[in-house]
């Protein structure tokens, strides 16, 4: 008889932690992106600048995100911004983009759908502008501000000048994503791992059946294989899954604490808990 109470409270002991599993994973977030970590770019504040406009929402800074739908490095790049604001606030009306294609030999790289986001923080805003959608539709408009901030700092990284509107982008353009807080730009993300390198090489020879499903490249490369549970789970985890590299999970985590530097100079190192960490003071000597 104790054997049988020793064996069924093993049994609803183990139910329980089953069940704790299923509860925390069923809670996850989309915009749940693991604990920061103490990565730093290679060089200062990486390709952010100084340009001495700050943004602000009536009482608040703001980070203001201008891209497009569906671009490798735009998507690529609201990863880092994403988990940095997590640190200030919560996200609603959230949702996964999964891998899309336009073609066969091609795949786009998994991120977030922000059209309808909201954002809730004490410290920050988050204003996110998608130009053009998934198709190049004109998708959102940009206010007068945001329109100068955009044709005057879009060029910050390339040679020439770029303004938003008539029609669309330049093919070669690299002015976007424009991301833009506490005083400070980029128009392209601190290191272009993110995507550039997004591709491993296919096992074996390509078969047709390979090519039209999308997920193998006519150059002999699996392009973008990797789900958005992948990236999410290599965040929380510290460990690359689906294809991607180690290089990429640095690039995201050492991005995201510039992110944070510069909202925490923005909004005079609030909260503590987030701008206090050794990492973030390490980063506030590059900022003006």
């Amino acid at each position: 008889m104790k054997r049988v109470v020793m064996v069924t409270a093993a049994l609803a002991l183990l139910a329980s932690g089953l069940a704790f599993q299923r509860s925390l994973a069923s809670a996850l977030s989309v915009t749940d992106l693991g604990k920061t970590t103490n990565v730093v770019p290679n060089y200062g504040l990486g390709n952010f600048h100084y340009i001495k406009t700050s943004l602000r929402n009536g009482l608040k800074p703001e980070l203001l995100f201008i891209g497009e739908q569906l671009t490798d490095e735009i998507e690529a790049e609201r990863w880092p911004v994403i988990k940095a604001l997590d640190q200030f606030g919560t996200f609603s009306a959230v949702t996964p983009w999964p891998n899309m294609s336009h073609n066969p030999d091609r795949r786009t790289f998994p991120s977030f759908n922000l059209r309808h986001v909201v954002y809730r923080s004490r410290y920050v805003a988050f204003v996110n502008k998608d130009l053009f959608d998934i198709y190049g539709k004109p998708l959102q408009r940009l206010s007068a501000q945001e329109s100068r901030l955009f044709d005057r700092y879009s060029s910050l990284d390339q040679p020439g000048s770029l303004r938003a509107g008539g029609g669309g982008l330049p093919s070669s353009c690299k002015c976007l994503p424009l991301v833009a807080v506490g005083g400070y730009a980029q128009t392209f993300p601190t290191d272009p791992v993110f995507a550039a390198t997004f591709a491993v090489p296919a096992a074996g020879p390509q078969p047709t059946a390979c090519l039209s499903a999308g997920t193998c490249g006519a150059n002999g490369y699996r392009e973008n294989v990797a789900t958005f549970s992948d990236v999410q789970q290599t965040l929380l985890t510290g460990k690359p899954k689906g294809g991607l590299t180690a290089d990429l999970l640095y690039q995201i985590n050492a991005e995201t604490n510039v992110i944070i530097t510069l909202i925490c100079h923005a909004d005079h190192n609030q909260p503590k808990s987030v701008c206090g960490r050794a990492v973030i003071r390490r980063l506030m000597k590059h900022v003006k």
